[in-house]
């Protein structure tokens, strides 16, 4: 009864990792991941001292989302389609079209399904279907761009101002702010800002490693890494152009993903202060897991803190991960082995525990053997844990 329970189990992972998924034949610009959505980061902060905290107490600290194409028409904005000439044409703010913006996920859309899954606390898979339309009417001033309408909302806040990739938001040179028809791209990273000040004073704290990378970084247990605290230095009245700053002599932080339940910058470990070109070494003595790195910003320049996500890995050593049993491919006879090895079948097979957690979670189970399937078939270039 096992063998056939186990049979029946991997005819249906075969499937699973063959068949693409109902969104993944969707092609949208932005969409190199070819997801059916766009994968963006989406950090929110609250004047100065902390991250956002919503009624529920939760913080946005810093999250990934994955933005599907909807069209703008369910909410009534079809002004706010996404007009490609915005950006080139000197002819200023020119409104898109049903078939300019088909397919192109906008901050607009960003603003809208973080607003329904974070505030509405819609699952994720209906936010963008329309069905909180009324209740953006409600709250939303849909008068102004993508911020400034959403600024009653997000806790009545005097300016709502938001980077998109650190770069202000300013559509053509001089003047013309098309922010809420800005394109979005997998990588890209909106960081919203609530203030109190004028809206020209907000700037954003920022951490990159040595190669450029900013937000987050990912290191094998023993590594360390150096990071570079700088801030931004948006001019509005030169166009989208953003210059940035180092800071040196401020107090960095961190904190391990376990232990964040909405602690303010001030309640973390300190790991020091930046030294005078703003950089500051992350030590290879962290245990694995997923770490916050944070600095306080500043009340004088209303700047957010800035926030930097490390991820250290576990030194698996020349574990081949997906290949169980040793014999150098990565198959679906793997995948078996992770099933019987799930049921208690496994026997006396050869079996590597390591090579087996292919997502990193330290279980070993059915979807482990789901992920060895897609990439034997091609439908994933990695495993989560590589």
């Amino acid at each position: 009864m096992k063998k056939r329970i186990i049979s029946i189990l991997i005819a249906a992972l075969l499937l699973a990792a063959i068949m693409p998924t109902g969104t993944a034949a969707i092609q949208l610009q932005g969409d190199t991941n070819r997801n059916g959505t766009v994968d963006i980061i989406f950090t929110v902060t609250k004047g100065p001292e902390g991250f956002f905290e919503t009624e529920t107490g939760d913080y946005l600290y810093m999250e990934e989302l994955h933005v599907p194409y909807f069209d703008l028409a369910l909410y009534g904005l079809e002004r706010y389609y996404y007009n490609p000439e915005c950006y080139t044409s000197s002819n200023g703010q020119q409104p898109g079209t049903s078939l300019t913006a088909a397919g192109v996920v906008t901050t607009m859309h960003m603003f809208i399904y973080a607003t329904e899954v974070f505030m509405f606390g819609e699952d994720p898979s209906d936010a963008g279907k329309g069905l909180h339309a009324d209740d953006l009417d409600t709250w939303v001033s849909w008068s102004q761009g993508a911020g400034s309408s959403f600024m009653s909302f997000w806790d009545h806040s005097t300016n709502l101002n938001y980077f998109l990739d650190y770069e202000y938001p300013l559509g053509r040179e001089g003047w013309g702010s098309t922010s809420d028809q800005q394109a979005l791209h997998d990588g890209s990273h909106v960081s919203l800002h609530r203030i109190t000040g004028d809206a020209m004073g907000s700037v954003y704290g920022l951490m990159e490693t040595e190669d450029g990378t900013r937000d987050f970084g990912e290191v094998t247990e023993g590594e360390s890494i150096t990071l570079t605290l700088k801030r931004t230095v948006a001019s509005m009245a030169s166009g989208s152009s953003t210059s940035y700053r180092v800071l040196p002599d401020t107090d960095v932080y961190i904190l391990n993903e376990d232990d964040f339940a909405g602690q303010k910058v001030t309640k973390w470990t300190s790991l020091g202060y930046t030294d005078e070109n703003g950089q500051i070494t992350v030590p290879g003595t962290l245990e694995p897991g997923r770490y916050y790195i944070s600095a306080n910003g500043n009340p004088d320049s209303e700047r957010g803190p800035s926030v930097f996500v490390l991820t250290v890995k576990r030194d698996t050593g020349d574990v081949v991960f997906g290949d169980v049993n040793g014999d150098g491919l990565v198959n679906s006879g793997d995948a078996v082995l992770v099933l019987k090895h799930t049921a208690g079948t496994l026997g006396s097979a050869d079996f590597i525990e390591a090579a087996a957690d292919v997502n990193g979670d330290e279980l070993i189970n059915s979807g482990d053997a789901v992920l060895i399937l897609k990439r034997t078939a091609g439908t994933i270039p990695a495993f989560p844990v590589e």
